[in-house]
């Protein structure tokens, strides 16, 4: 029994139950992953419009790689309707 006392005293000691400690870290670590999670969805964002480039760039060089050849590009160039979307602002962050 005093050694399952001992045991479950010494937990609680390590694992700063009781003392306030173990909130601490648990804050810092919820602030971290926020912090993580926030710079993840940046990168993403960013790799979107990295990519949406990409995909404008290759259309781009297709379509005068056909141009050299004489052959239509039509097929490549964006309908009528497609609406250009403007750059934009990055968003204050709060």
């Amino acid at each position: 029994m005093r050694r399952l006392v001992a045991v479950l005293l010494a937990a609680a000691l390590l694992t700063g139950v009781g003392t306030g400690l173990a909130e601490e870290p648990n804050a810092a670590i919820k602030a971290e992953r926020e912090r993580l999670e926030q710079e993840q969805n940046r990168i993403r964002t960013e790799q979107k419009k990295l990519n949406d480039q990409m995909r404008e760039v290759r259309r781009e060089l297709l379509k005068l790689r056909l141009k050299e050849r004489g052959l239509p590009t039509q097929r490549f160039d964006k309908p009528p309707g497609a609406a250009q979307q403007p750059d934009a602002a990055p968003t204050p962050s709060k």
